[in-house]
Parts: structure tokens; sequence; C-alpha cells
């Protein structure tokens, strides 16, 4: 022991390659075990981006299918109310609908308190309050047509407030 002491004593450079030592085993020991922690850390932070991609993936199918979903159950629905409407109007119903509606041949008896009076030019007593005859009939394609667009504006506004958060 003496003769490792008196080494270090008698040559001031063995006592800087043992600090020299000291260090550099201190620098490879601390410096692989930070190396493999960090190492670790992005492999886990890797994992989690791609723990992310995949979640946000399956978000977006899922919206993907319910927005499908949404989109057959309306053209479903549609398709039902097309058929019924067009059974509706062969029985001549829309008609029907349209003349008691006062939209269609005829206006709607004016109330008793009206106090529009018609002139007796019309043949109707200006005295009454009975239905005033329109001019002309529209044609039962015009009806349908209107039928049609009525149905079509009425299934978009159900499809639209069917949305989520639609208030």
């Amino acid at each position: 022991m003496t003769w490792i002491l008196g080494k270090i004593v008698g040559n001031p450079l063995v006592l800087i390659w043992i600090v020299l030592g000291a260090f550099g085993f201190g620098a490879a020991t601390g410096g692989s075990a930070s190396w493999w922690i960090q190492g670790v850390r992005i492999t886990d932070a890797k994992q989690e981006f791609k723990d992310y991609q995949q979640q946000q993936t399956t978000l977006i199918q899922e919206a993907k299918d319910a927005a499908d979903r949404q989109r057959d159950q309306a053209r479903e629905n549609f398709t039902g109310a097309v058929k019924i409407l067009a059974a509706d109007i062969e029985a001549g119903a829309s008609y029907n609908r349209c003349l008691a509606a006062g939209k269609c041949g005829r206006v709607r008896d004016l109330p008793s308190c009206a106090s529009i009076r018609l002139p007796s030019a019309s043949g109707i007593d200006a005295a009454s309050v009975s239905a005033i005859s329109a001019p002309r009939e529209p044609a039962p394609e015009v009806i349908a047509d209107c039928a049609n667009a009525v149905l079509v504006a009425n299934q978009l506004q159900a499809g639209i407030e069917s949305q989520p958060g639609y208030k």
C-alpha cells in the first residue's frame, strides 16, 4: 500500500490520471444510464403518439360510419315518403288538401269580422263571407311539383334537426 501511495505522491501525473480515470468511469456509467433512460422516454413518447393517431383514426371512422347510417336512414325515410306522396298524388288527395287549404281553386272563407267587402260584379253577395272562386285551377302537375318540393324541404329540415347538437 505504501508503494501505491508513494507512486501517487511522488508523481503528480499519476494523480491526474487517476482523477481522469474516475471522471471517465463516472461519465461512461452516468452517460450510458441517462442515454438508456432517454431512449425509454422517446420510445414511450413514440408509442403515445401512435396510440393518439390510432384513436383519432378510430374517431374519424366512427364519425363517418355515423354519418353514413344517418344518410341511409334519411334516404329510407325520403324514399318511403316519396312513395306515400306518389300514391297520395295519384289518388288526388294532394289536390283535395290544396282545395281544402284554400290554396287551389278557391280562397278560404272570410271570417265574419273581416272588413273586406266584395263588389257585386263578382257574382257574390257583398254582405256574405263565402269563398271566392279563383279564375282558373292549377294543373295537377303543378300541385304534384309543389307537393314534392314541400316534401324535400321537410325532409331536409328533419335531417338538419336530427343532427347532434341541433337546438
